[in-house]
């Protein structure tokens, strides 16, 4: 049979609406759902019954306000529909509608929604118009009308059914048309009352009006889009995911496309996955429905769990054909099925509920309350979740998910933080902390404060450290970022951080060949350029196998006074080093430290004394950096030949001597450090005397030196072949 091209036309205008209409089936227990299917408005008060009938429209019943010739005696609202059977609080109110003018004849056309409804005098109003700033949400308080918001866009554009909605929160108001919030607004003069529709002077027909509860969800997590953002989701392909206005008085999760294919055998072409929770004991459930026509019999829509990257998750898949339902394992890319269910599901164009439950690695999916498949498998015992398909188009919505085993994923960027000053080819260590986390990381930096980033490494050990090599840049504007590698959690610095090219340090001494004293005091040096302004300084003495700070945050002004430390090596260097970390300079050469010398100094006798043999004397001397030991030795022949006075004394400089007989005036006295070093000798020469050869004189004649009748003692060798001694200092004496 030939069509006309007419009956085409009108055919696919009536698809349409039949299309559009049929999504607006509640997929959840309502307050109220009224489609009038039942040819009755019953429990619905009209302020005039005769301009409202129930009838057939585009093969489905309405309820239509017919009267286009309404007597406008109000400029916003004259003819309604008022539900009365019931009060609402906390809703969400939705209706399919269409206009019965045309909007070309009548371009103010209009139609709309009440609620929180007291009486004809107070109550909330949302007018829909198809002039520009005509859409407008007012409020009624006490006959008086006060437009709380105004929309610039027409919402009216052409004569089919579309969908709009109100929520009402607690005096939070939200309202949307064409899928797009259009007025949000705080108002909380009513909180409660009916619910009904609406119209100016215009005709118009309104179905399926549904008021559901807004309720708080018992779950860990719940996300039911309605912020209208994809924020904590990552897709295989985000442009084939949005959340939008198609369904109900909320947003859903939309696979908007059946234009892609799977990689094969069960493995699913589109999954979009929570970023930052993940499980192995758990409750899984959320609402799915099929957009593919009942044509397409492979339709299809999957719960993902246990996710670790695109080749190693399970699946449950919800499939029309027969066996094609399944719980399926993808491990290294590889399919496996664990579970099947022959019936077909989804087999219409309606809402389901999904949920999988996992205790043990034993895993339950049930659909629309039934239990369709179950295993044991512990392959993949704990991941993220997420919905996907194999290759079709679907809604999701109402995601909720509950358990004890769920971890929530978090990352923390420690440092570099904010505030830094980092050099050019230093190392710095990125630290982060995070939790729940069970893939690896990425690394990243940006020198424009993020307005683009720069990869550090695409993935590494979740080790919450990373040594970084400082890039060749100079900017004041970088921070550094960590993220999971599927992109989210993910964290940056707090603040900017700088990145400066490498100054320079150039040590000048000690710079090799030089000889240290230990304990002394030496004047480290050096040259400096484009430096934070602090060094850390350093000296080894083993070749450079390990250094010993010296100076910790020293001014970098070129000069350090050090304390030579008592250590003897000729393999020592000097380090200065930038305090954070670059540039570093070093001696060039070794140089030597010298163990600081001992010292032992003779006192006494120490020259010129004259002592009696076989009398008593005390020896002393001083002495420093010694062992604490010395050796006493006496010498008769100026040095030539040594004698043992004492060994192993303690140095405590003095010791009490028995003057020997050894008569000389070339006599000395030596002590040394039992080590050998440091030693000392008497100045000069001292004499001893036998007190057998002293003879009593008295001078005979005055003298510069010995005054007359002066005793003088004298000592003589007696026996001597030597001429007897008569005169001394030129004064005559004779022996008594």
């Amino acid at each position: 049979m030939r069509l006309s091209a007419a009956t085409v036309f009108f055919a696919t205008l009536f698809l349409i609406a039949a299309l559009a209409r049929q999504s607006f089936a509640y997929k959840n227990d309502a307050l109220l759902s009224e489609d009038f299917e039942d040819l009755s408005a019953d429990g619905w008060e009209m302020s005039n019954a005769s301009n409202w009938r129930v009838e057939q429209d585009y093969g489905d019943y309405s309820l239509h306000q017919w009267n286009t010739r309404i007597n406008a005696e109000d400029e916003s609202l004259n003819e309604y529909a008022i539900y009365s059977q019931k009060t609402f609080s906390t809703v969400t109110f939705t209706a399919a509608v269409r206009t019965a003018e045309n909007i070309e004849a009548n371009p103010e056309a209009d139609f709309g929604l009440i609620f929180n409804y007291q009486d004809q005098n107070n109550f909330y109003y949302v007018s829909f118009n198809a002039k520009e700033n005509e859409t407008v949400l007012l409020l009624r308080h006490f006959g008086e009308e006060q437009i709380l918001a105004r929309c610039a866009t027409p919402q009216i554009d052409h004569p089919y059914y579309f969908t709009v909605s109100v929520k009402s929160d607690n005096g939070k108001i939200q309202v949307t048309a064409h899928d797009i919030m259009i007025f949000e607004y705080f108002d909380d003069t009513f909180v409660r009352g009916k619910i009904g529709v609406g119209t100016k002077d215009d005709a118009a027909y309104f179905d399926d009006l549904v008021v559901c509860e807004l309720r708080e969800p018992s779950c860990d997590y719940y996300e039911d889009f309605n912020r209208n953002v994809l924020n904590g989701w990552t897709a295989f392909n985000p442009e084939r995911w949005s959340t939008s206005f198609k369904d109900y008085a909320s947003y859903v999760l939309y696979l908007n496309t059946g234009s892609y294919k799977s990689p094969g055998g069960s493995q699913l072409g589109e999954a979009i996955i929570i970023d930052n929770l993940h499980g192995s004991e758990f409750t899984f459930e959320c609402d799915m429905k099929s957009l593919e026509w009942y044509d397409n019999v492979d339709a299809d829509l999957a719960m993902v769990f246990c996710y670790y990257d695109p080749y190693n998750y399970y699946a449950a898949i919800f499939h029309r054909g027969e066996n094609m339902t399944k719980l399926v394992r993808i491990k290294n890319g590889v399919s496996t099925t664990l579970d099947s269910y022959q019936p077909g599901t989804l087999t219409d164009l309606a809402w389901h509920h999904a949920k999988v439950e996992a205790h043990g690695s034993n895993y339950k999916v049930f659909l629309d309350g039934k239990l369709i498949l179950q295993k044991w498998d512990n392959q993949l015992q704990s991941g993220k979740f997420g919905v996907g398909s194999l290759n079709d188009a679907g809604y999701f919505d109402n995601i909720c998910i509950s358990g004890e085993g769920l971890l929530r994923e978090n990352i923390t960027l420690a440092s570099p933080n904010g505030g830094e000053s980092l050099v050019s080819g230093t190392i710095k260590t990125i630290s982060w902390f995070s939790e729940g986390l069970i893939n690896n990381v990425a690394l990243e930096y940006t020198t424009d404060d993020g307005q683009s980033w720069t990869p550090i490494i695409s993935s590494t050990a979740n080790n919450n450290s990373f040594a970084w090599t400082v890039p060749s840049i100079n900017s004041q504007n970088c921070r550094v970022r960590v993220k999971d590698i599927d992109g989210r959690p993910k964290d940056a610095s707090n603040g900017l951080f700088a990145i400066r090219m490498a100054g320079a340090i150039t040590v000048l001494t000690p710079n090799g060949g030089e000889t240290l004293e230990g304990g002394g005091l030496y004047n480290i040096t050096w040259e400096s350029s484009n430096t934070s302004g602090l060094v850390d300084i350093e000296y080894t003495i083993n070749g450079g196998a390990s250094w010993a700070l010296i100076a910790e945050d020293a001014p970098d002004d070129g000069v350090y006074e050090w304390r030579l430390p008592d250590y003897y090596s000729n393999n020592c260097k000097i380090r200065i080093t930038d305090v954070i970390g670059a540039p570093s300079d070093e001696s060039d050469g070794w140089f030597t430290l010298q163990q600081q010398r001992g010292r032992i100094q003779v006192q006494s006798p120490n020259g010129g004394e004259v002592l009696a043999a076989d009398s008593d004397h005390t020896i002393t001397w001083t002495s420093s950096q010694t062992s604490g030991q010395v050796n006493i030795a006496f010498s008769a022949d100026s040095g030539a030949t040594w004698t043992a006075v004492a060994q192993n004394v303690v140095d405590s400089g003095r010791f009490e001597w028995r003057v020997p007989y050894s008569p000389s005036q070339q006599c000395k006295i030596r002590i040394a450090d039992v080590d050998g070093a440091p030693v000392d000798e008497s100045d000069a020469s001292f004499t001893i005397f036998d007190e057998a050869d002293i003879v009593l004189i008295r001078a005979a004649a005055p003298d510069s030196r010995v005054s007359a009748g002066s005793d003088v003692w004298l000592s003589v060798q007696i026996g001597s072949d030597e001429k007897p001694v008569n005169d001394l200092f030129g004064v005559s004496f004779t022996l008594n």
